[in-house]
């Protein structure tokens, strides 16, 4: 589903060098972060991840009660964005986590929405 979820507390994030859309896109990704190590599941649904990815994770209970379980799993949410790619309104985000002290590199789609730039599915390289 969301592995942008399992950004693997720690928590810190960096994105600077965008300019633009791409600032917008990494502003997103910063929010994932910033929420993640805050354990705000709520702030997550609704400010950062994409309408269908809210609407399938609501179809079988609520979203945020599943993001809320999901960070108690996590203890790094160190997120570090290292390129991001623009095709009108949709970016990829190739960015750096840490699992288990372990460097993992995911690639994160986003779409931009009416209320701006949200994730839509993430996948590890």
């Amino acid at each position: 589903m969301l592995g942008g979820c399992s950004l693997t507390p720690t928590s810190s994030s960096n994105s600077s060098g965008f300019t633009g859309q791409k600032a917008a896109v990494a502003t997103t990704l910063n929010l994932l972060a910033s929420d993640s190590s805050s354990g705000k599941g709520l702030d997550i649904c609704e400010h950062v991840l994409g309408s269908a990815v809210r609407s399938v994770l609501n179809k079988s209970g609520s979203c945020q009660t599943k993001i809320d379980n999901q960070l108690k799993t996590v203890d790094d949410f160190t997120l570090t964005v290292e390129s991001i790619k623009l095709a009108g309104s949709v970016a990829t985000a190739r960015v750096q986590t840490e699992d288990n002290g372990k460097k993992v590199i995911q690639t994160v789609s986003l779409a931009h929405e009416k209320a701006g730039w949200r994730i839509t599915s993430a996948s590890s390289v």
